[in-house]
């Protein structure tokens, strides 16, 4: 409606107590006019009353905010729940199954949002980048470096080269770590040089299950380690000019100390060197080392005036050379069988016919000045033939005698002579040796020399190179002198 004269607005209002007049012809209405009675009554409305029912614009404005505001969070949690009940989940488990597949052991992964952090196991450095990159390969998901809490374990590899180097490859914590394996394992074997430049450092590696632990001998580390330059036990007594040099690994420290004792016990007080036989934990047990026979071998063998050289390592054959009298050769083996087991005995064996005959013996006769030399001469490995089954000399060889006797009894009264007679070595010990052992010495009386200064004794067969049975009784006939 309009307002009417006094600026009032009119407010039409349709009653329905009377029809509305009908449609012209052509369908369009028009109002009645002004002095019919309108079907509309109007309704005066005061403007400045309008106030009261509306609010303002500016007051609608601050309104909105309001309820903005109030709603926000509404929307906020709303939306948190839905990622964290729903989004979150799910991103969580694709992780975790291209975690599985890249081969990630005990996999977990735990979401903050887009933030994963991953946790498990792999087998190298390489692997452990590959999984974090698979993770992050997922829309929606991000892995920081503080995240990645996947561990390798740690790993050492190692190759013995030649017995005297070790290489060591795989990866550790860190340059400590490193240290104390390879402490480890010079402490063992001081002998060993070790190679560590392909052994890589690494923050993730760990050598316990979840966190670093310190290394000792039975870690499973080092213990493989250790096992693979594990030595047989071993003894070797070799020459160096005048005196020995003894080396090997042995398990125990009474082993060690019996070996040390009996090979003082050398009446030559030979010069020996013991600072290269080891004693360590990590030897192989042998026949040799469960058993005293060892100690009870060298104790003897030492016994000679120049003892020779010896070897064994683990439960192969002994190793012996020397000069022996075939009494020291059956002492010597008969103790070795104890050492060696069932594996048999390697002796390279030169054997005399007596002990006086080894080299290297010290003479026990106190000779006069400036006559030990032309005693030596005349006397020394002089040789008196007899006749096949005869004690009686011949002139030559009284001859021979008679020449001898002055420089015996020049020599003074400590000297001493020995005059002993070869066993046959197809007959043994007989009554004719010792009588022709006899024979010489009762010339030598009746040349002037003091029965005291000669002993009579049996020497062992004669060494020949002839297999010749005649030719071997033909040397068997003769006694041999040597001064003591």
């Amino acid at each position: 409606g309009s307002g009417d004269d006094d600026g009032h607005d009119v407010v039409w209002e349709m009653s329905l107590e009377k029809p509305l007049p009908a449609a012209r012809k052509f369908g369009r209405f028009r109002p009645a006019k002004k002095e019919r009675e309108y079907p509309f009554t109007p309704r005066p409305v005061n403007r400045r009353n309008r106030s009261n029912h509306l609010l303002p614009k500016s007051d609608m404005r601050i309104l909105i905010v309001l309820l903005a505001l109030l709603l926000l969070p509404v929307f906020v949690i709303g939306h948190s729940w839905v990622f964290k009940t729903r989004i979150e989940p799910r991103l969580a488990g694709r992780a975790h199954k291209s975690l599985v597949r890249a081969g990630v052991k005990q996999a977990s992964v735990s979401m903050i949002y887009m933030d994963a952090t991953i946790e498990g196991v792999v087998s190298d450095l390489d692997a452990r980048a590959a999984a974090a990159a698979a993770v992050e390969g997922i829309e929606g998901v991000r892995v920081s470096q503080g995240g990645n809490l996947i561990v390798v374990p740690a790993r050492v590899d190692a190759e013995v080269i030649g017995n005297t180097q070790l290489t060591l490859s795989g990866w550790l914590p860190d340059e400590r770590t490193m240290n104390e394996l390879v402490k480890l394992i010079t402490n063992y074997r001081p002998d060993i040089v070790v190679e560590t430049k392909k052994l890589r450092v690494s923050p993730f590696v760990r050598t316990g299950e979840k966190s670093n632990v310190a290394l000792t001998s039975r870690h499973r580390l080092v213990k493989p380690v250790l096992d693979m330059i594990k030595v047989l036990p071993s003894l070797v007594i070799e020459k160096s000019g005048e005196g020995y040099i003894v080396r090997g690994y042995l398990p125990s420290e009474t082993l060690r100390d019996g070996v040390i004792d009996a090979l003082q016990s050398n009446p030559a007080g030979l010069p020996i060197d013991f600072t290269k036989l080891v004693v360590t934990t990590y030897v192989d047990s042998a026949t040799f080392t469960k058993t005293n026979a060892l100690v009870a071998f060298l104790k003897s063998y030492f016994q000679a005036p120049v003892p020779g050289t010896f070897s064994v390592e683990g439960d192969a054959s002994p190793q012996l050379a020397a000069d022996a009298t075939l009494e020291m050769e059956a002492a010597w083996l008969s103790l070795l069988r104890g050492v060696s087991g069932s594996a048999r005995i390697d002796a390279r064996l030169t054997i005399h016919p007596s002990v006086y005959h080894l080299p290297g013996r010290k003479l026990e006769s106190v000779v006069t000045e400036g006559w030990l030399t032309p005693l030596l001469s005349a006397v020394d490995k002089t040789q008196i033939f007899f006749g096949a089954d005869t004690a009686s000399l011949e002139s030559q060889e009284e001859m021979k005698l008679a020449c001898i006797a002055p420089t015996i009894i020049a020599s003074g009264p400590e000297a001493r002579v020995l005059v002993g007679s070869f066993t046959d070595v197809l007959a043994g010990k007989s009554p004719m040796a010792r009588a022709r052992a006899e024979a010489v010495k009762d010339r030598l009386v009746a040349l002037g020399v003091d029965a005291e200064q000669i002993e009579v004794v049996a020497y062992g067969p004669a060494p020949v190179e002839s297999a010749d049975a005649e030719e071997q009784k033909h040397i068997a006939c003769r006694v041999e002198m040597l001064v003591r």
